[in-house]
């Protein structure tokens, strides 16, 4: 018998070319239009990760930056 496929991912709202799936290790309020909103233990979905240590990223269909050192990945 072979094995079962795995897991299927089931939040529609995810964006097809993700990068991994980070969780929100604080609040975060945006300082500018364009970032991303969130509270701990929110899911996002990482979709860029800059050089400068800024992300990109989308939650709950929501797109925007964000810092990378507010998140960490979930794997």
């Amino acid at each position: 018998m072979p094995p079962l496929p795995p897991p299927i991912d089931y939040d529609i709202s995810a964006p097809v070319d993700y990068l991994e799936k980070v969780v929100a290790l604080y609040n975060y309020e945006a300082g500018k239009p364009g970032d991303l909103i969130f509270q701990e233990g929110d899911i996002i979905y990482l979709t860029s990760r800059n050089k400068d240590g800024w992300c990109e990223g989308v939650l709950n269909g929501v797109k925007g930056y964000f810092p990378g050192n507010y998140v960490e990945s979930t794997a």
